[in-house]
């Protein structure tokens, strides 16, 4: 049975395939009752709201579950609008397949359809070289956050199945290994990622993170992760990258604690414990200033516990320098 629903109700979609002179995009959109919709499109005749307008409010969402009555609201709220309306709620295929409550009256489709959309109008309008740009850097950005799917099997995809097993195991060996000879430089960190299956004990596998509190700052703290769908650049849309540096709830927060010349020290890079630690300016669903390395450029050495030691010292040489005083990494810039 298919997560998504079937075709727009009440008629939309056969109105929809008749077309329109004149299509609004509007994006966080307040409602009549104070409610905000991501986005939100209305296909009619002219700039003027008419009762033959056809309105689509899309509820977006991707790392995020929605609110406690949060499409209840939208589907009352839309009863107001002039025409015949419809709430969407666009999400990847797995969100979609464990949200529980979705009201019937909300269709649903996922990330990965869009994707297959996007990339095919890209491709076909050829004789639209902007648009066919744009389809194609949004159809990239969603990949890179793994938002989309391939055209076809190939047989590196088996490949990789084969490995996969073998590849996590590998990584929670080396996040273990890395986390204690960490933990033994900068001390035990203030949280961790638990495992539901093991309260209050490590995890090591994707997304382990460990943080350290940074005195007086109660948004800004200290981290590194084993990062999975990472979207930064200097990952390259990698499964897995690895960060080190500072973290913080919102950029305020983030530059309140970053001294304008350290900042310019560690984007320059430093050398630190023998190793070029250069941060980069990031933002995920928090705003990071750190370093950022994919797995073959940090795990080097020939058995699992050589690529722990590396992987450490890379992720203490990062954090040790964000923390140093800054006398000492100027000399260090030097």
């Amino acid at each position: 049975m298919s997560v998504e629903s079937p075709p727009l109700s009440s008629g939309i979609h056969e109105r929809l395939s008749g077309g329109f002179d004149f299509v609004a995009v509007r994006t966080q959109v307040p409602t009549i009752n104070r409610n905000q919709i991501d986005l939100e499109l209305r296909f009619g005749s002219d700039r003027t709201r008419s009762t033959e307008d056809v309105l689509l409010w899309v509820e977006v969402k991707h790392a995020a579950d929605p609110h406690e009555n949060q499409l209840d609201n939208y589907l009352r709220d839309i009863q107001a609008e002039p025409g015949t309306g419809q709430v969407v709620l666009l999400a990847p295929r797995a969100s979609l397949e464990r949200f529980v409550g979705i009201p019937s009256g909300v269709t649903r489709r996922a990330w990965q359809r869009a994707g297959h959309v996007i990339w095919e109008h890209a491709r076909l309008n050829n004789h639209e070289p902007a648009t066919s740009l744009l389809c194609k850097e949004l159809y990239r950005y969603m990949t890179e956050q793994h938002l989309t799917e391939p055209p076809s099997t190939r047989p590196e995809h088996f490949v990789a199945m084969a490995y996969m097993g073998d590849a996590l195991e590998i990584l929670r060996g080396v996040c273990e290994r890395a986390s204690a000879r960490v933990r033994a430089r900068l001390g035990e960190p203030t949280e961790f990622l638990p495992a539901p299956r093991r309260p209050g004990t490590p995890d090591f596998g994707m997304d382990y993170w460990e943080s350290w509190s940074i005195d007086g700052h109660e948004h800004v703290w200290m981290d590194w992760n084993a990062y999975d769908s990472p979207p930064f650049e200097t990952a390259d849309g990698r499964s897995v990258a690895f960060v080190s540096g500072l973290c913080a709830d919102d950029a305020p927060s983030l530059e309140a604690v970053l001294d304008p010349e350290r900042r310019r020290l560690l984007e320059d890079g430093v050398e630190v414990n023998g190793r070029r630690v250069r941060f980069v300016r990031v933002a995920d669903d928090h705003e990071r200033f750190a370093q950022v390395a994919s797995p073959e450029s940090v795990l080097v050495g020939r058995d699992l516990a050589e690529q722990a030691d590396t992987l450490a010292d890379w992720i203490t040489s990062g954090l040790e320098a964000v923390s140093m005083p800054l006398e000492q990494l100027r000399r260090l810039a030097n």
